[in-house]
Order: C-alpha cells, then sequence, then structure tokens
C-alpha cells in the first residue's frame, strides 16, 4: 500500500496544534490589562496636545535595555507601564537592569525611550503594544530586541558570534549602502514577542519602523553584542533624520556605563576588553 495514496484521509494539524492556538488566541481574553501610569505634570508640560515624539526608541531584551538605560544624558520619567500579573517584589528603588519594569523616559518634547524589562510572553505582546501605541503616537520608531540562539537559523555560531540584524516596515528610510550596513533577518527565522507586535502594528498603519534584533549569546559574552547593536541603532537612526539619537546611540562613555553594568548582571569580566 501507497501511503502518498491516502494523504487525503489524514488530519492536517494535530489535536495539540488545534489546543495550543484556541489558547494562545484567548489567553489575552483571561489578563487584565496593562496599566499606564503617567508622570502627569511632565506630560503636561512637554506634550499638552497628545504625546507625538519625533522618535520612539523602544527596547526588549537585556543588552538593548542596558544599551539606552544609559544613553541620552538629560531624560525624565514620563511613564511606567504595570503588568498586573507581574510582581514588583524584589525591585529595586534605584534603577537596575535586573529589575522587571518597563519604564519610559522622555528626551525633552522630541523622543522617547522605552526600556522594556519584562519577559513579554507571545500572548500579551499585543496588549503590551496596544497599551504603548494608544498613549504614544510617534512620527519615526525603532525597535531593540532579540532572538534567542536556539531559535536561528543562519550562518555563525549563534551562541558565539555577535551579530545582528534589521527588519523595516515599507515606509522607513534605510542606511545608505556606504555605512555598515546591518543585514536583514536571514530566511527561515521569524521574529516574535513585543518587537513583532510592534513592527506589525506600524507596518498595518503605513508607518515607519525599523526593527534591529542581535542573537543572544551565552550570558558571560552578552557585552559582545552591546558595539554591533549600538552601532546599527546609530545608522538606522541618522537614515531617520535623527542626528541627535544617532550620537548619543553610540557615545563612547555612554556604551562603557552599559557594558559595565551589563557584565554585572551577566558575570562577565570582558567589559573593558570590548572597547580596547
Amino acid at each position: 500500500m501507497d501511503i502518498l495514496d491516502h494523504l487525503e484521509d489524514l488530519p492536517e494539524r494535530s489535536i495539540q496544534q488545534d489546543e495550543e492556538q484556541e489558547a494562545a488566541s484567548t489567553a489575552g481574553k483571561h489578563l487584565e490589562p496593562p496599566l499606564v501610569l503617567w508622570n502627569l505634570s511632565l506630560k503636561t508640560r512637554l506634550y499638552p496636545n497628545g504625546v507625538r515624539p519625533k522618535f520612539l526608541i523602544v527596547a526588549s531584551s537585556k543588552v538593548a535595555c542596558a544599551l539606552i538605560n544609559h544613553s541620552f544624558g538629560r531624560k525624565e520619567v514620563l511613564f511606567s507601564l504595570v503588568l498586573p500579573e507581574v510582581s514588583m517584589k524584589g525591585n529595586t528603588i534605584q534603577p537596575s537592569l535586573q529589575d522587571r519594569t518597563c519604564t519610559a523616559s522622555a528626551v525633552g518634547s522630541s523622543g522617547i525611550m522605552i526600556s522594556c524589562q519584562y519577559d513579554v510572553p507571545g500572548e500579551r505582546a499585543k496588549a503590551v503594544c496596544t497599551a504603548l501605541m494608544d498613549h504614544v503616537q510617534p512620527e519615526q520608531m525603532l525597535v531593540l530586541g532579540s532572538i534567542r540562539s536556539e531559535q536561528y537559523y543562519g550562518p555563525g555560531d549563534a551562541s558565539q558570534d555577535a551579530q545582528v540584524f534589521s527588519l523595516f516596515t515599507s515606509e522607513t528610510p534605510k542606511p545608505p549602502p556606504g555605512s555598515s550596513h546591518t543585514p536583514p533577518l536571514p530566511t527561515g527565522n521569524t521574529l516574535g514577542g513585543l518587537p513583532a507586535a510592534l513592527l506589525s502594528h506600524r507596518q498595518l498603519r503605513h508607518q515607519p519602523c525599523a526593527a534591529l534584533v542581535v542573537l543572544e549569546m551565552v550570558p558571560s559574552l552578552s557585552v559582545c553584542g552591546l558595539q554591533p547593536l549600538a552601532q546599527a541603532a546609530a545608522d538606522v537612526a541618522q537614515a531617520m533624520g535623527l542626528q541627535e539619537a544617532a550620537i548619543e546611540l553610540s557615545a563612547p562613555d555612554s556604551l562603557k556605563s552599559s557594558c559595565r553594568e551589563l557584565g554585572a548582571v551577566c558575570g562577565s569580566s570582558l567589559d573593558n576588553a570590548v572597547y580596547t
């Protein structure tokens, strides 16, 4: 008997796949929506007619958060996004890369940076994206995230090589060929989580947005991804016409501070070697 003659009799999906899809599609209905807690005095002063900054940078991985936490010397906390299901127990009073928080900081009235240090699961990504985009409508947007090494398909050793890849909406100006070009995400890889939700949100509305993702390396080598991510972010910001952001993202002193904190959290001693 030839099994090919009976393919039409076989189910196309397994019961487990159907159950997983149904669970994922209804997960958001059983969780409370994210809460946005504003610094009202700052919001009124900077954005009296709606929060429409020139640019928004969202960091959603440990390396990306370390980068923007130390970028831009003059910034003020504008709001915090809280996930009700995530406990705040153990968070520190002073900002720390180890805290489970999502904080938005204003860079004057021109830009906002969001450091999302939550490990946002896929079923909550859309809710977090909606909460952020309902309150902030930027002209330009840059998302910094990561891809787990075990989910990467492409050249190089994903656990050892510092690699950064890019994705753009169709309306986003790309860096010129003469710059240090960041390659696109190789075919066969899928962007997920909060970066994918934000990029899709902007694409569906024909709005400019770029996403840069760094491969998650072994913790002791995480600092090696900081410099490539910073350079790629600076190139994209430059292409978007955000000169001030480009300079701040690649400032040597800020990178050193980011590297020291990331190295301390990840147990790495490579912070000095990265910049020598």
